[in-house]
């Protein structure tokens, strides 16, 4: 299939990548019914080894754009998984059309100045400067997502 796309020159594939357990999936395992409030939540231990185990997976693909959520599970994901694909070079676009609905604690972001500050190397100017980057009052007016 990469082969193929190589010859072809237009083909795109997009693969979509699922962040790393993180905290609030390891308490929501044993406490389905309650939020622990673990606001943005990070990465877990065992998802700081399905990050090793991802950053494997993607070797062989050729990768010419990462798109990631501005969630910190996801960024710590990403920077982990494509971290040779980013050191080559490849561009990162954080946006936050990429993200999953807010449910719990775990889905409110955090604003693009603390972002910045935990993950220097990455724009986080498509961030809006409100927290959770999509109020629900504004929700209708934007695009549905990428």
């Amino acid at each position: 299939m990469e082969e193929r796309r190589k010859q072809e020159g237009t083909t795109k594939m997009v693969y979509l990548v699922r962040h790393a357990e993180s905290t609030h999936n390891v308490y929501a395992a044993s406490h389905p019914h309650d939020d622990p409030l673990h606001w943005d939540a990070r990465i877990s231990p065992l998802g700081h080894t399905q990050v090793e185990q991802l950053r494997e997976k993607v070797k062989s693909i050729q990768v010419d754009l990462i798109v990631c959520s501005p969630m910190s599970r996801a960024i710590q994901t990403m920077l982990g998984g494509f971290k040779d694909k980013i050191d080559q070079g490849v561009p990162v676009v954080i946006h936050p059309l990429c993200r999953e609905a807010i449910e719990n604690a775990c889905d409110i972001g955090r604003p693009a100045a603390e972002l910045l500050a935990d993950f220097a190397q990455l724009d986080f100017s498509q961030i809006a400067s409100t927290p959770v980057w999509c109020p629900h009052d504004q929700r209708e007016e934007l695009p549905r997502g990428l």
